[in-house]
């Protein structure tokens, strides 16, 4: 996957993504702009995000961590983010 933080934006304006519940973003070097990006989305419903090997170090974790949706996850996969 290629995925770039500027069609990420893109893709998670979409309306129909405000009714998403699991979104797997692995594999995609979204680093810490991608973060920030995810981060802004409106996804009042996700409830699963899988993050793995999507390189966001540590600013793109704090904005995840300020990110509006974090408390209502229910699984978070960070796996191979070294």
């Amino acid at each position: 996957n290629r995925l770039a933080a500027d069609q990420l934006g893109r893709l998670l304006a979409a309306p129909a993504l405000s009714v998403l519940e699991d979104l797997d973003l692995g594999d995609n070097n979204l680093g810490p702009e991608g973060m920030r990006v995810l981060a802004a989305a409106r996804l009042p419903h996700l409830r699963a995000l899988h993050l793995i090997r999507t390189l966001p170090g540590v600013d793109g974790l704090r904005a995840l961590a300020a990110a509006p949706f974090l408390p209502h996850l229910r699984s978070l996969s960070l796996a191979g983010n070294h």
